[in-house]
């Protein structure tokens, strides 16, 4: 039993099986896509241990979360997987992409989608109108994740939230019942569910149902954020990193494993440009290209070469362009195109080959920095820095 499980979890960087050049690559809750550098479009996961090509165009941008996913080109969104709660904004639940009939006709008056972000249960999209962003929401709203106070327990189709009191919104994200979102100005709002204070806000607030600033980081600029399912990471335009939230399993890289409902800095990392959270695990990327990660490592899911959990930021022994987290998987995908997988692999998520014994034709590494570099060196394409070990 016990090494049967541990066919099911990958500790170091390992290269997907996929046999493409990509330039981009998300991941769901159990699963993973990515786009390749000639538009196509490759998922993996929630069982589909091959990678699936999508018949899909000229796609830009996808966003996935554990049931429904979207993905969208300048002129046409997509939409797939259960729309349970109206979180996919169509009639039914699909197992095909299906053109979003709203947005994709909207598109024909001008109308300019920005971004989806998806929750759990709840979908947000900002939409540039008439030299304007609008926010439209759906799905659940048993949390107010959707951001207004309502007796509804969700909403079937695309609905404006008013912001006539917000100033202009340049960036959303949407997680497990809770949403951010950045204005012009890099001031942060979020509402929804404060569970473990990931709000950022009021700590004995059970939620929030209006979208309300972070004050905490009023003397900040942020520009990018990366929501974990109750954790949160934020980059303000220096390249500094702060994290909130949960903290039981070192997350938040602070050092200890407590929570924290305001903001704080991580200390030990500088010259951040993009960040990753999985449910308890965290990956921040440097302007270099060097990756740091912290949190669980339950699941192989730091890529460290252990299963332990880490407090601190620790530095991973490859570079990359692009990072994404799923649930208790991570990925790396480097200037090149190619895509390095680690962490949980039960629901094929990792999209790596495997022999007839169902054992990964290459093989789990024992805990010993050594072997992790050794193993490294050892793969097809290693990248390895030595010097671094119409208002509804």
């Amino acid at each position: 039993m016990i090494q049967e499980s541990k066919q099911n979890r990958v500790c170091v960087p390992t290269q997907c099986a996929i046999q493409e050049q990509l330039q981009y690559v998300t991941c769901g809750t159990d699963s993973t896509f990515c786009i390749t550098i000639n538009k196509k479009v490759f998922m993996w996961g929630q069982g589909i241990q091959i990678p699936k090509q999508f018949e899909l165009q000229d796609i830009e941008q996808i966003a996935a979360s554990k049931e429904h996913w979207f993905a969208w080109s300048e002129t046409q969104v997509f939409g797939c997987g259960s729309n349970k709660q109206g979180k996919l904004g169509m009639n039914n639940s699909v197992n095909t992409p299906t053109l979003f009939d709203i947005f994709s006709e909207a598109s024909q008056y001008g109308w300019q989608l920005q971004k989806i972000a998806v929750g759990l249960d709840h979908s947000v999209a900002l939409i540039e109108v008439e030299d304007e962003n609008k926010i439209f929401v759906w799905g659940s709203n048993t949390y107010q994740q959707l951001g207004f106070d309502a007796s509804e327990q969700f909403v079937a189709i695309p609905h404006q939230l008013d912001l006539d009191n917000l100033p202009r919104i340049v960036d959303i994200y949407a997680q497990h019942n809770y949403t951010m979102a950045i204005d012009e100005e890099g001031r942060l709002f979020s509402w929804g569910s404060n569970e473990f204070g990931r709000l950022g806000q009021n700590a004995f607030a059970k939620c929030m149902k209006l979208p309300s600033p972070i004050t905490s980081l009023s003397n900040f600029k942020i520009a990018k954020l990366a929501l974990g399912t109750f954790h949160v990471l934020a980059i303000d335009t220096q390249g500094n990193l702060y994290s909130w939230g949960r903290g039981l399993q070192g997350q938040l890289g602070h050092g200890n494993s407590n929570d924290c409902s305001k903001p704080q800095q991580i200390n030990s990392l500088q010259q951040i440009r993009d960040v990753a959270c999985g449910e308890a695990h965290s990956i921040a990327l440097q302007n270099n290209g060097s990756i740091y990660v912290f949190g669980s490592g339950q699941f192989g899911q730091l890529g460290l070469g252990d299963y332990k959990q880490q407090d601190i930021p620790q530095m991973l022994q490859i570079n990359g362009e692009m990072i994404a987290c799923g649930r208790h998987h991570s990925a790396v995908l480097t200037k090149n195109g190619t895509l390095y997988m680690f962490g949980n692999n039960e629901q094929s998520q990792l999209g790596l080959e495997c022999g007839k014994s169902g054992a990964y034709q290459t093989p789990l590494p024992k805990q010993s920095p050594m072997n992790v570099l050794q193993h490294l060196c050892n793969l097809d394409r290693p990248i390895i820095s030595l010097s671094q070990l119409m208002n509804l």
